[in-house]
């Protein structure tokens, strides 16, 4: 190991890359439908991370499983000279001995923390990361609430200036609270903190905050504040057994409850950033983050399932501690980027001759290694504060003709050459996603979709139904499509055998497609309306039996056709059922779908399996608030929405009863579509013939339900039309108006 000064290098790549994959303050505040991050927000929906966060028995099993080894009988091994060499280090020993003896405010451990950190990364071969105080953030998080900066940040590279970082430049974090009183290691005769076993400490330590809080601990910052205690109180202080008698129940239950809130209070901060991390770099799998209560450090691991924590450290323990802390650091400092959670590498292109500016997105790993795509605008409008979840994002991705005709990536150097053709247009897009490894693979249940569709374009060939359309091209193409499952090789496949976790990575390249709220005439809205509905129907009525459960408006989508005229497309089959995967226990009564779009029927506990009429209700609620904010394809500033744009908060919340109640008074509300002047004026002529039956006929459905289950006919009820109200035959009806 080198004994030399960490020496930072030159960053190669401008701060501002991740800008690419984030949306700022000023859109998300400009919009009411993009979802906000304040904390209380990313809280719940932080929940299910918070509720599945676990801790392993031993830190020497953790650490071993960010090496990629498994847990040995003996653990860390003991007698490693480098390691040794660093802890006899006098330099790091001076720091060390800095660091556990501060007291005070958690703000007072920032300084000797980092010291110790960098100089024991600077001992190390290699050093590859620098710790860094941010209470002058230099992280700027761009949204958000300002409690949402760490205290200690992790980068691979020190740049000059410092201020201005992003998250796409931090590698972890560190979150440092106050662990109680002073907690020092044992020192000897020349106040040098002593590393050999020592004798266990005559005085035992005051009680630490743990993050998983199994001890009860006040909150210090108001037991700094307390008054003098009276004689009354000295004298039980004095008193054990009459202090322990005078403690009532009550008050030691609120002290639990107190310590547990705490300690839940910690547990979220984290995930907050985790949350960030992972929503700012689309390119990262899992973090590694740290956690400090006085000189009690936990190592934290989050992937896009589960968070999972190491027992608390003791870095004062005068056996182990500084080791184990050397030793981590290596690990830390050893990761390839890769085993920190990078599938892929990013690199801003210089553009050529002034052309676009874009980025290279090469993957990592074993499975198609080296494979890049060039990627430039973000197409995802909104970006969620979230960890659990399939995260997808989208970007427009240059690709080419081969000699044989076939589409297929644009590679780093032809684009900085000039060399590729014709495919100086972004006419195609790159959508990645997390989703559960039993999932139905988009372009299998494309390619099953296309066959169905395929053989009624056949068969209306000769009818009198014919078009010039095929109902076929009314699914998106997909002209690549890459997967990457290697979760047998991360850090829990040898943390615990067999828990490799339930996520894979997918990357399917599309046409790129335009929203059907784009659209500025309403004949060609329309046209393109009808073209989805269709499909549904087909597809659902076919042996396949293909649903596919996300009607939102995100999905309905258009493409201009080389007459000129517009075709429907319906996007994103990432969460459709077959006939055949709804005997499958992973996707019977399984909910799916965009919370303000549902089905009724679907807020119900568990939910029925999905149905035919289902999408069509979802295309009704997708209608209704189409019309509602946008007019001539844009949407409208919230002054000149319809002034029941106001309910989108109800509409839009993680509470099924609460948006089933907003669903079921909009059911019952037979005037909302009287005054047709008080909406955007393109989708004025569809509020009566479209809208206002639409709500009727899925209202008398409903009704219909009702009553069957009043007069006890509820089994010989038609429930997949609600009594034939909601059959293809009536919606086709009220559509052709």
């Amino acid at each position: 190991m080198s004994t030399q000064a960490h020496s930072s290098p030159i960053r190669s790549h401008p701060l501002s890359l991740v800008d690419l994959f984030t949306t700022g303050t000023k859109d998300l505040s400009k919009d009411a439908m993009l979802i906000k991050t304040t904390n209380d927000e990313i809280d719940k929906r932080l929940k299910s991370s918070l509720d599945g966060w676990c801790q392993v028995e031993t830190f020497d099993s953790f650490v071993l499983a960010m090496e990629s080894k498994r847990m040995e009988q003996d653990g860390i091994p003991r007698d490693i000279p480098d390691i040794t060499d660093v802890r006899r280090d006098v330099e790091v020993q001076k720091a060390y001995k800095s660091f556990t003896s501060v007291s005070g405010n958690e703000v007072n451990f920032y300084g000797p923390l980092c010291e110790l950190a960098n100089t024991i990364l600077s001992r190390l071969t290699q050093p590859a990361f620098h710790f860094l105080r941010n209470d002058n953030h230099h992280l700027k998080v761009n949204d958000g609430d300002k409690g949402r900066k760490p205290d200690i940040i992790i980068v691979r590279e020190l740049p000059d200036g410092i201020t201005g970082l992003r998250w796409g430049d931090i590698s972890s974090v560190l979150e440092v609270k106050k662990g109680g009183t002073n907690v020092t290691g044992n020192t000897d005769q020349t106040g040098q903190a002593q590393l050999e076993p020592a004798v266990p400490r005559s005085e035992p330590t005051a009680p630490v905050a743990t993050l998983l809080g199994k001890r009860e601990v006040e909150n210090e910052e108001e037991s700094s504040n307390k008054r003098p205690r009276t004689q009354e109180e000295e004298d039980d202080s004095r008193n054990p057994t009459a202090a322990v008698a005078a403690t009532s129940a009550p008050a030691r239950k609120k002290r639990t409850r107190k310590s547990k809130k705490i300690i839940e209070d910690h547990k979220k901060q984290i995930l907050r950033y985790v949350a960030d991390e992972i929503s700012a770099i689309p390119t990262l799998r899992h973090v590694f983050n740290f956690y400090l209560s006085g000189t009690r450090l936990w190592v934290i691991y989050s992937d896009r399932e589960q968070t999972i924590s190491s027992p608390p450290l003791d870095i004062a323990d005068p056996d182990f501690g500084l080791y184990k802390l050397i030793y981590t650091l290596n690990v830390y400092n050893n990761l390839r980027d890769k085993e920190r959670g990078l599938f892929a590498k990013l690199e801003t292109l210089p553009p050529k001759d002034n052309g676009p500016q874009a980025t290279k997105l090469r993957i990592l790993g074993d499975q198609s290694p080296g494979k890049e795509y060039i990627i430039g605008v973000n197409m995802s409008k909104t970006v969620e504060r979230l960890i659990i979840g399939k995260h997808t994002r989208v970007m427009t991705v240059l690709m080419k003709k081969d000699p044989q005709g076939n589409l297929v990536p644009v590679t780093s150097e032809e684009f900085s050459t000039g060399t590729y053709g014709d495919a100086d247009k972004w006419e195609h897009v790159l959508k990645w996603s997390y989703p559960m490894k039993h999932r139905i693979y988009e372009a299998d249940v494309l390619d099953s979709a296309r066959r169905v569709l395929k053989t009624v374009d056949d068969n209306l060939a000769g009818s009198s139904r014919r078009s010039s359309k095929r109902h076929a091209d009314s699914l998106p193409r997909v002209f690549d499509h890459l997967k990457i499952d290697d979760r047998d090789k991360l850090f829990r496949a040898f943390l615990e055998p067999n828990n490799y976790g339930k996520r894979v990575l997918r990357f399917f390249v599309f046409e790129r497609l335009e929203p059907v709220t784009s659209l500025a005439d309403l004949e060609e809205f329309k046209t393109a309306f009808r073209d989805i509905f269709h499909v549904i129907h087909y597809l659902a009525v076919s042996k396949d039996g293909i649903k596919h459960r996300d009607i939102s408006i995100s999905n309905l989508m258009c493409r201009r056709l080389e007459d000129g005229s517009v075709q429907g497309v319906l996007n994103d089959w990432d969460v459709a059922s077959t006939s055949h995967t709804e005997s499958d226990s992973d996707h019977t009564n399984m909910r799916t779908g965009t919370m303000p779009f549902m089905s009724i029927d679907l807020h119900e506990d568990p939910p029925p399996v999905h149905i035919e009429r289902f999408e069509y209700e979802s295309l009704f609620y997708v209608l209704y608030w189409i019309c509602l904010s946008y007019s001539y394809g844009k949407l409208l500033p919230e002054e000149k929405r319809h002034s029941a744009f106001a309910n989108w908060p109800g509409w839009n919340s993680d509470n099924h009863e609460f948006v089933l109640s907003f669903k079921t008074r909009l059911q019952a509300n037979d005037k909302i579509f009287e005054n047709v002047d008080e909406f955007p004026e393109m989708y004025r002529p569809l509020i009566r013939p479209w809208l206002r039956l639409l709500r009727y006929t899925l209202r008398k459905g409903y009704n219909a339900c009702d009553d069957a289950r009043i007069t006890g006919k509820l089994a010989e009820f038609d429930d997949d039309t609600l009594g034939g109200h909601m059959s293809y035959e009536n919606i086709c009806e009220i559509l052709q108006n």
